[in-house]
This record gives structure tokens, sequence and C-alpha cells, in this order.
């Protein structure tokens, strides 16, 4: 049997809906955001990293692996620019225009000071495929995504 085994990086999208304590960091910070509270709490320093790629790209990264290198070696699928959670924040109150003052909370855990993946291979069994999604427009799409959740009406 040929399989491809594909291992999806810091995937984001508009249907990932904040779960609380347990959403994704885009989600939560996103619900924070939205929220009547003051300030922007960003978990950590604000310093660590992930690398983001878009749901539409991860779809189309996969199709690709699995027509061209179904062969059981696992292919990382993901991004190579890392973004840090400080510019993330900034980058969601701008495309949402709510602006309020950041605090990095120090006391919650900030996980991997860096969630970045070699994408090398990637771009070798994909003849060179690169992620077409600008983070600041799927980050817009996704804050209103949610405002049509806690919103639905306005």
């Amino acid at each position: 049997m040929q399989i491809a085994v594909a291992r999806p990086f810091n995937a984001y999208g508009a249907r990932d809906i904040g779960r609380g304590e347990k959403s994704h960091v885009i989600p939560a910070i996103i619900e924070r955001l939205l929220s009547p509270d003051p300030t922007l709490v960003v978990w950590g320093s604000g310093t660590q990293t992930r690398s983001f790629i878009h749901a539409r790209d991860v779809a189309a990264g996969l199709a690709l692996i699995t027509e061209k290198y179904a062969c059981a070696d696992p292919v990382n699928v993901g991004h190579d620019h890392e973004t840090n959670m400080a510019e993330l924040a900034n980058l969601l109150m701008d495309v949402s225009d709510i602006h309020k003052p950041l605090y990095f909370d120090t006391s919650k855990p900030e996980g991997c000071k860096r969630k970045s993946a070699d994408m090398t291979k990637f771009r070798r069994v994909t003849e060179g495929f690169e992620p077409e999604a600008a983070l600041r427009h799927g980050l817009a799409e996704m804050v209103e995504a949610h405002r049509a959740v806690r919103y639905p009406s306005g």
C-alpha cells in the first residue's frame, strides 16, 4: 500500500474557533482581543516564535505530497517565516482595528521558544510549493469568523 505521511506545523484558519484555555494561540489571542477586558494578555514573554501556515495551504500541500510522494516517509508541512507572539498580537490588533495595551503574562506557559520545521524536504517533494496565504489576510479572516460566532446578528 502506498501512503503519504505528513506533519502539519502550526496550521490556522477561520474555522479554528477558541476553546478557552485549550485553544491554539491565534484563536486564544483573538478571544482575548474581542473580550471587554481593557488589556490584551499574551501568555509568556512574547518572544517565542511560531511558523504559521494557513489551512488552505496545508490542504494544497497535503494533496501534492499524496500525489508526488506516497512512500511512507514523513514530510513536514508548514512555513519558514517565524512570527513572535508580540508581533502576532500587534498584527491581530491591526487587522481587527481593536487596540489594547499588551501585557505579557510570564506566569503562564509560553511553550517552546521556537516552533518551526525544516521545509527543505517539503519543497523538494512538492517541486517547490510555497504557501500562498499571507498571514495578515488569514488573521483578518479569523477575526471576522470569530466576530460572526460571537456576535451573529451584528
